[in-house]
């Protein structure tokens, strides 16, 4: 028996003050963030075409559309603006997201010192912190992903059938804000053997999930083929290609590492060296966002706690946890990209576990050496410190938002912007994603940069105190310095276009 056990009264207190501190911080840290994220700026473009009955352009800007969708609701609905309207998103799917990790805790079994560990975990994890202002799809795909997981979770200890259908609706909804949700849902036999053993207890249930997956395959075939597939080109060959060029496009890297890094002895294991190479750059990448101390509270926690120490809820996280990054290194072969709130979904499943961990040093603290406790001692004060220091970084580039401010309040509308920023044009009203806008982002490339001489202005941002890039413009463009925006951490440097 549980010393302070959980009761539904002492649950709802919990989960209303961690979603009063949670969304007091979430305002506070968009308030403070002045410049939207980069990947904001398609999100607030399909919401503003959506408003508009532009659904045709919305869809050509991305396909999964729910996020932009729930923007423009509550845009529709409220008008307090569109990027108002995106942090008012953030802070309902922060509640769902809230709520499923506490109720998953409680489910799991909990007392209230657990559940208040829990809490604190939610709200200070750096990483949870970092990404909570940003506009991005992955609140919601994060969100349901912890609902689903977290159901499958409870599943796997108590073998009530309607946490499973509850793991597949919120899997399921977490595959319309990113298509991993929709893997994880394909994988359920997978994970079910894991958990329950033989899938012939579930067989009802797999047939539904194979036909409502066979629907959902046509269909997704027909827009792939209507939207994705060149005209006059049948899908298969569209297909053969696109597989070729991903092949070819590691080829050529193997053949680059081969010739340029390593000797003609080992030049047949390129294909290892790029594959180790991105393998290393997913387990940094993940490391830096679960962080050390949290890792190492989720390894004690799933060997030595309940509910993990129980065989059959073990073999699911471990499977769940490996499904997940095999996905991310998926993605990384064909992107050659991972960013760090990718990871998210690993970073949450991790910290159901460490939650537990942390409540095991809590309860013997007393108890323990002087070994243990500075153990406990480090742990808080790592847990303190990261979240201090994720939230006492100073307002997100304010030179941008002034140089922003000043292009819209002081250039013409109609004027062709230039900006290796796309926040900068956006917030100056000179979107270059925008329909029919002529405005242009500048890449790092050659060609990219050429293209400022279609511009009746360019603004380059930079590091403060750096002049390479200014040489670079000065000689492409000729272009005439209007004025200057200096922050601590970069500059805005605003020109005329002299020559077209």
């Amino acid at each position: 028996m549980q010393a302070n056990p959980v009761t539904p009264g002492d649950f709802r207190r919990i989960l209303i003050l961690t979603l009063i501190i949670g969304l007091v911080l979430l305002a506070w840290q968009s308030v403070r963030d002045t410049v939207v994220n980069n990947d904001a700026i398609r999100y607030l473009e399909m919401a503003d075409a959506i408003i508009n009955g532009d659904w045709q352009y919305a869809f050509s800007l991305y396909s999964m559309m729910l996020y932009s969708m729930l923007i423009a609701l509550v845009q529709a609905l409220l008008a307090p603006g569109i990027v108002a309207s995106a942090y008012i998103v953030n802070g309902l799917l922060f509640a769902v997201f809230a709520w499923a990790f506490l109720v998953t805790i409680y489910r799991l079994g909990a007392d209230r010192q657990i559940m208040t560990i829990a809490a604190v975990v939610l709200l200070l994890h750096p990483a949870l912190l970092k990404y909570s202002s940003m506009i991005i799809r992955d609140h919601g795909f994060v969100a349901f992903f912890t609902l689903g997981m977290g159901n499958l979770l409870v599943y796997a200890l108590r073998r009530e059938r309607r946490w499973l259908y509850f793991a597949i609706a919120g899997l399921f909804v977490s595959g319309l804000f990113r298509f991993e949700g929709m893997v994880y849902v394909a994988a359920l036999p997978i994970l079910l053997l894991a958990a329950t053993g033989p899938l012939s207890r579930h067989w009802k249930l797999l047939l539904t999930l194979g036909l409502v997956f066979a629907a959902g395959g046509l269909v997704a075939m027909y827009f792939w083929y209507t939207r994705v597939v060149p005209e006059n080109t049948s899908g298969l060959k569209f297909f053969m290609q696109s597989s070729t060029y991903f092949l070819s496009a590691l080829r050529q890297k193997a053949d680059m590492v081969s010739t340029g890094v390593l000797v003609k002895y080992n030049a047949d294991d390129a294909w290892l060296f790029i594959l180790s190479g991105f393998l290393a750059i997913l387990v940094k990448t993940v490391i830096n966002r679960v962080t050390i101390i949290y890792g190492a509270l989720s390894i004690h926690g799933l060997l030595k706690l309940p509910p993990f120490n129980q065989p059959d809820v073990r073999r699911l996280f471990v499977m769940i946890v490996g499904l997940n990054l095999l996905i991310l290194f998926g993605s990384m072969l064909t992107t050659h990209l991972v960013v760090g709130r990718y990871t998210l979904s690993v970073v949450v499943m991790l910290l159901f576990p460490a939650v537990y961990s942390l409540n095991y040093l809590a309860d013997n603290f007393r108890l323990a050496g002087k070994g243990m406790k500075t153990i406990s001692v480090i742990v808080v004060l790592f847990i303190t410190v990261s979240a201090l220091q994720q939230l006492s970084h100073g307002e997100s580039k304010p030179h941008i938002r002034e140089a922003a401010d000043w292009i819209a309040g002081n250039i013409d509308h109609s004027a062709v912007i230039a900006s290796n920023s796309t926040t900068l044009l956006y917030h100056a009203g000179h979107s270059h994603m925008a329909k029919d806008s002529r405005n242009i982002a500048i890449g790092p490339g050659y060609n990219s940069w050429k293209k400022i001489r279609q511009s009746d202005y360019f603004a380059i941002v930079g590091k403060a105190g750096r002049k390479t890039d200014t040489g670079k413009i000065n000689a492409e463009s000729a272009g005439e310095l209007v004025r200057e925006f200096a922050g601590k951490s970069g500059q805005v440097l605003l020109y005329r276009t002299l020559r077209r």
